[in-house]
């Protein structure tokens, strides 16, 4: 497999076609981020498109110093919040919640995924929070990453994990709620 440094060359050295596979590469990343943060699919494949031309437009001001993949999550979260102040798309967790809970009275067994439950529960969170969470957990990168990506401090980005894990955890107690008192209740 070719690294994306490599590709990155050829791009630079007028090889357009050597862009199609850093696309394919991070596709799947800038979709995710962009969804959760503007909670719309035809918008985030919008921001994804932006994204990639941004990517082509700068590849060549891209410095090496941090990783390729750091870079090209940056722009997403950047592009993507932009759009979101765009649009001024509001989320009231209280409102979300509700709507949740009577969506979750559907099949059991779908309830009781635990990944399905996790991607409900970040959809309830605020985005800022949601893509903190995403990124250090479901795409791994770290919390020096994060500090990249997000344009944080280090102090900053371990707050804001901290604080994204307790809305993690109060929203997932609160979708969780009749399930533990359902379970409180058979012994």
């Amino acid at each position: 497999m070719i690294t994306d440094q490599a590709l990155i060359i050829r791009v630079l050295n007028g090889e357009r076609n050597s862009f199609a596979p850093l696309v394919s590469r991070y596709q799947n990343y800038v979709f995710s981020i962009a969804i959760q943060i503007v909670k719309n699919r035809d918008i985030a494949e919008e921001v994804s498109q932006d994204v990639f031309m941004k990517v082509y437009k700068s590849l060549s001001s891209y410095d090496r110093k941090s990783k390729f993949s750091t870079w090209i999550y940056k722009i997403a979260y950047r592009t993507a919040i932009d759009h979101y102040r765009r649009i001024k798309y509001t989320s009231d967790l209280d409102h979300i919640t509700e709507k949740a809970s009577h969506e979750s009275s559907g099949n059991p067994t779908e309830r009781r995924d635990l990944k399905s439950n996790i991607e409900k529960a970040l959809d309830l969170m605020k985005p800022d929070a949601a893509v903190v969470l995403r990124l250090y957990y479901l795409e791994e990168q770290s919390v020096q990453e994060l500090c990249e990506i997000l344009d944080l401090s280090l102090s900053n980005a371990k707050i804001k994990l901290f604080r994204a894990r307790a809305a993690l955890k109060k929203i997932m107690e609160q979708y969780f709620k009749n399930e533990i008192n359902t379970l409180r209740y058979a012994d």
